[in-house]
């Protein structure tokens, strides 16, 4: 049963129309909150920010945490990597009403769509429960069983709260030791080559990496940071079913993503086109286009080459993307794993 409901919601809608309102972090997500709230008719106070750059956001001002004496004031968690920190600093603080971006998004859906992975993320759930019960028995490990049940219960609650239950802090994300020994190493989504780093710390005698970077100015600095080592292709190209053009929304970081609303081009590849070798380890970390890259590396992956691929970007990924590769090659053991405090960063690891 879902535990959030709708008079839930309501109850924070009318909490919201009392006007004593305060936004928890002035960045892009409070500006992009303020402007619904305004649209709204919704009265924000004052932002709230640990590191102010300016006094004053969005013609309002920006205020210490302790300056607001009202403990059961409303404070609107603008953030999503850290919107359990925040939240838990407010209550630390003797705040007693604090309503996360993801509870948001359930009273103003078009919140949805400043990050895909909360667009339909509960009624994701409620429509696929068998799916999502099919990819628990799928699971080779208690652990993995654990992430999932702490996944579904984030779907069914929007309390940031239970991530602290699965949070991995002490394994090294994408080189868990349960990874087989693989010499050639596919980096897709790249941005710094921080992972490739990672991947030669594991393996210092591979023989060949493929570092997929589409963001130009991301890619200069993985090349930057490599320099020393040797065998590296670096491919300016995103990872998709086959060769094309897409339009992409180049941020210079984690951010970068392909869209439809991007304002440049990038030509996208096909792993099985690129990757001369038969079997190699594929990271995909690539913003919601992991399925289309999967349908582009049937070759590799029919051979069974180990995968980590990043399940969080799209609601349905976490039992889609397995259940594709399943058919691809049925013989594939499955761990789940997850490395942050939010709803991002959660791995499927398919071992041959």
């Amino acid at each position: 049963m879902i535990t959030t409901e709708k008079n839930t919601f309501d109850r924070i809608s009318e909490k919201l129309q009392t006007g004593q309102n305060y936004i928890f972090g002035a960045g892009n997500l409070g500006k992009e909150i303020y402007e619904i709230f305004h649209k709204n008719s919704i009265y924000v106070k004052a932002f709230i920010d640990n590191h102010p750059k300016f006094e004053n956001f969005c013609g309002i001002p920006i205020i210490n945490l302790d300056k607001i004496e009202n403990r059961n004031a409303n404070i609107i968690i603008s953030s999503i990597n850290y919107m359990y920190e925040l939240e838990k600093q407010a209550q630390e603080y003797g705040f007693t009403n604090t309503i996360s971006f993801g509870t948001l998004t359930e009273i103003f859906n078009e919140l949805q769509s400043f990050n895909p992975a909360y667009n339909g993320l509960r009624e994701d759930y409620i429509k696929n429960k068998e799916k999502y019960a099919h990819l628990r028995s799928m699971l080779d490990d208690e652990h993995s069983k654990r992430v999932l049940d702490t996944l579904i219960s984030y779907r069914q609650t929007l309390d940031s709260s239970v991530y602290a239950k699965i949070y991995d802090t002490n394994s090294v994300q994408y080189f868990e030791d349960f990874l087989p020994n693989c010499d050639v190493f596919v980096d897709g989504g790249s941005y710094d080559g921080e992972n490739t780093v990672d991947f030669i710390s594991r393996f210092p005698d591979y023989k060949k990496i493929y570092l997929f970077e589409p963001d130009s100015e991301s890619i200069k600095l993985a090349q930057a940071k490599l320099s020393e080592f040797n065998n590296i292709k670096y491919l300016e190209y995103g990872i998709s079913d086959e060769s094309k053009v897409l339009k992409f929304d180049s941020r210079h970081n984690f951010g970068s993503v392909i869209s439809e609303t991007g304002t440049t081009e990038i030509k996208c590849v096909s792993l099985d086109d690129i990757v001369q070798e038969d079997y190699a380890y594929i990271k995909l970390d690539i913003e919601g286009a992991e399925l289309d890259a999967i349908n582009g590396a049937q070759r590799l992956i029919s051979n069974g080459s180990p995968l980590a691929i990043c399940v969080y970007h799209k609601p349905q990924d976490i039992w889609e993307l397995p259940a594709r590769i399943k058919e691809l090659y049925p013989k594939y053991k499955f761990k789940l794993r997850h490395y942050s405090s939010c709803i991002f960063e959660t791995v499927l690891y398919a071992i041959p």
